[in-house]
């Protein structure tokens, strides 16, 4: 039964095998010729090992104790049939992260001539300036007193008794001065 097994179906060492990261350690960019032909040299490698266990299985003569020794030596080859199936996958999903250093520069030019406005846009942007600066003044002097005009009312409520008796008291000792 040994004899019809494929010599390299029976010793699965004869075959040349790296490890993933041997074969492609660096090796993602398609246009690199090795990286590609690491694809290619796994999917034949693939191909070679699926064709030979079947093979094998199609030669088998009936007899129980063969089909069994039969499939105690395939099992081996199986395993690295999903392997390298899987060795596969991860060559086509590998992605190549890149870095791009990118500097732009632009150079200042003066120009020889700049048309300037005329007068009535001039004018005309002074007058827009002019009304914008005074509503905004407007607009800051209503947002103070929104602001500060409720504390300046209590310091006025409360300062105004005081102040008062004092303005009234003044007014008596200045209306007593001049009278003597």
């Amino acid at each position: 039964m040994q004899e019809a097994l494929p010599a390299l179906v029976l010793n699965s060492e004869a075959l040349p095998r790296q490890s993933m990261d041997e074969r492609t350690s660096g090796e993602t960019n398609p246009a690199n010729p090795s990286a590609t032909s690491g694809i290619s040299d796994e999917q034949l490698m693939l191909a070679f090992s699926k064709g030979s266990t079947s093979l094998v299985l199609r030669t088998r003569t009936g007899k129980v104790k063969d089909v069994l020794e039969v499939e105690e030596e395939i099992a081996p080859v199986r395993g690295e049939i999903e392997q390298m199936e899987a060795e596969q996958q991860t060559l086509e999903h590998r992605v190549t992260f890149a870095t791009i250093d990118l500097k732009l520069a632009e150079e200042y030019k003066a120009q020889l001539s700049s048309p300037a406005p005329s007068v009535a846009t001039q004018l005309r942007n002074a007058t827009v300036n002019g009304f914008r600066s005074a509503s905004e003044s407007l607009l800051g002097i209503i947002l103070f007193f929104a602001e500060s005009g409720p504390t300046l009312v209590l310091w006025l409520a409360i300062l105004f008794f005081p102040g008062w008796m004092l303005w009234r008291r003044y007014r008596r000792i200045h209306a007593l001065g001049t009278s003597i």
